[in-house]
């Protein structure tokens, strides 16, 4: 099964955030959508850099290697495939046999879990 490691910037040369997923579109629509809570204050909406793996086991060692690197090193790994730190989200692969989920499902997703959605919660 497909493993990404990827990168958002929350501008252009600005703080980053390294993440790992299995479906990186799905992923991708929560954090733009305010649902992963280590990046919706900042506002990391960008991709600006991933690479694909085979399995869980290489992209955790690849994400350990690449959080260790200093900032200048991320910088000059993005750079390398992206100058202008432009979102390169419309390269991302389809995963094969994973349903992406709608903005409106997440949406609906996270207030039936408050309980807003379904009504009150029981008693």
């Amino acid at each position: 099964m497909k493993h990404f490691l990827y990168i958002l910037a929350a501008q252009p040369h600005g703080a980053l955030y390294i993440g790992r997923t299995g479906n990186l579109r799905q992923r991708l629509d929560a954090h733009r959508l305010g649902l992963i809570e280590e990046t919706k204050r900042a506002g990391f909406e960008t991709l600006v850099w991933f690479e694909a793996f085979e399995g869980y086991e290489a992209s955790a060692l690849r994400e350990r290697q690449l959080k260790r690197l200093r900032r200048a090193e991320k910088d000059r790994l993005i750079t390398a495939g992206n100058p202008e730190w432009r979102d390169v989200s419309a390269r991302v692969p389809k995963v094969e046999g994973v349903r992406i989920r709608r903005k409106v499902e997440w949406g609906l997703r996270s207030k039936s879990r408050a309980g807003s959605e379904t009504g009150p919660a029981p008693t």
